[in-house]
This record gives structure tokens, C-alpha cells and sequence, in this order.
């Protein structure tokens, strides 16, 4: 998840949050790369802009257990 979260948090050159969930490769994959996930975290990312990154949301993985 720490890939994904650099790119929520505005710090990775990764052009969007499909390409920054690339290392889901494995199970659970359809827990992570699904529209859903995609759909949110595009939201954060947007949220994010704009923010100092003291007060930016970050996303550290999903608790499914």
C-alpha cells in the first residue's frame, strides 16, 4: 500500500491510481484493483491537492479481517 499512498498523498509520479495499485498482483487483487478502490482513491488524491502535506489524507490499506 505504500505505493498507493504516495500517490493519495501528491508524492510519486505515477499518472494514476490504477498504475500506483500495479504491485497487487496476487491474491487479494480484486479486493484492491477494482473500481471501487480506484474511484476513491482518485478521490483522496483530489482531496489531497492543494493540502500542505501535514494535513493530507493517506491511505495505508484495507483491514478486510
Amino acid at each position: 500500500a505504500y505505493r498507493v499512498n504516495r500517490w493519495v498523498q501528491q508524492t510519486s509520479r505515477e499518472p494514476d491510481a490504477e498504475t500506483a495499485l500495479g504491485d497487487f498482483t496476487r491474491f487479494p487483487r480484486w479486493m484492491w484493483r477494482n473500481r471501487d478502490v480506484v474511484d476513491f482513491l482518485g478521490w483522496l488524491h483530489s482531496h489531497n491537492a492543494g493540502r500542505p502535506a501535514t494535513g493530507r489524507a493517506g491511505f495505508y490499506g484495507l483491514d478486510l479481517y
